[in-house]
């Protein structure tokens, strides 16, 4: 009963069926009786369980010596080979896994970049804008003299001013223009970066289906190598 109870916990904590393929594989002569197999799985099942939870996917020579090490610690026998049958899927999943961390670390930058420099143009502007407000034009206080004179002077000097604030005003307006356009060039750059960040983890996800079905594939090759007897 408490074997029973066991056997059923494993198989709730697996998404593979690790017991149910191990009691359903087919029972020969060459391979361990059907009704010993039981006393055998809980370990069996609990370390192929372990050995694919959480693999080292950096690269596919960590991957396959990571996995493999798992099971040579449990002194497990299986056909080495199958990694080389299953290359491809478990490069383009390390490779895309890696790609997706990029894509996600360049569209953070680029997201930072992007609000900085919109806070920046703000700011600015409403620097201008105060400076604008506060622009002040020289007067005299009074007519004394030469009024003619005193006014031609005051004609010159505010005229000087007013130029000196249109062109201050046109600067800024140059200057503002740059900075849009920077900004905007950031938001295309956003854009296009979160497009890529969304196609990348698209193709992860359907990767990940297809390397699941490689370690499903690892799993039945290690379960069905320890049932077969000629393979001790």
């Amino acid at each position: 009963m408490k074997l029973l109870i066991m056997l059923i916990t494993i198989v709730q904590c697996v998404s593979w069926e690790c017991i149910n393929y191990a009691l359903t594989y087919p029972d020969t002569e060459k391979t361990i009786p059907l009704e010993e197999r039981s006393q055998y799985l809980p370990k069996v099942c609990g370390a192929v369980h372990t050995c694919h939870a959480h693999p080292q996917l950096f690269s596919y020579d960590i991957y396959v010596n990571d996995v493999t090490r798992c099971y040579e610690l449990r002194m497990f026998n299986f056909d080495r080979r199958i990694f080389e049958d299953y290359r491809t899927n478990i490069m383009n999943y390390v490779s895309l896994i890696k790609e997706k961390t990029a894509s996600e670390l360049e569209y953070d930058v680029l997201n930072l970049k992007a609000n900085d420099a919109i806070q920046a143009l703000v700011n600015v502007v409403r620097l201008r804008d105060a400076y604008l407000r506060e622009f002040r034009y020289s007067s005299g206080s009074s007519l004394i003299g030469d009024v003619l004179l005193l006014l031609k002077s005051w004609r010159q000097t505010f005229t000087l001013e007013s130029l000196k604030q249109r062109s201050s005003v046109e600067t800024m307006r140059l200057n503002t223009d740059d900075n849009i356009l920077s900004v905007r060039a950031l938001i295309d750059e956003l854009g296009i970066s979160s497009a890529r960040m969304f196609n990348v983890s698209n193709s992860l996800q359907l990767a990940s289906v297809a390397f699941e079905d490689v370690v499903i594939a690892i799993q039945k090759n290690v379960v069905g190598s320890l049932i077969e007897l000629e393979n001790d």
